[in-house]
């Protein structure tokens, strides 16, 4: 498997954004047992995000030396 890249890395954090922003307006529209299914979708969609960026970081020239400070 090849590493990622920062293109890929941006791709998918544009569709995790997507989605927890669709689960957002969801939640908002929605009450009851859906509402907390919604909520918890989007709270997983940003626990996801903030991984990835981290991950992001790990990515591209200044990898290397970020790993060194590791």
């Amino acid at each position: 498997m090849s590493a990622p890249t920062i293109q890929s890395v941006l791709a998918e954090i544009d569709e995790i954004t997507d989605l927890r922003d669709r689960a957002r307006a969801r939640a908002a529209s929605a009450s009851g047992p859906a509402a907390l299914v919604f909520h918890a979708i989007a709270s997983d969609a940003e626990t996801r995000l903030r991984a990835l960026r981290r991950s992001s970081r790990r990515i591209g020239p200044g990898a290397a030396v970020e790993r060194s400070r590791a």
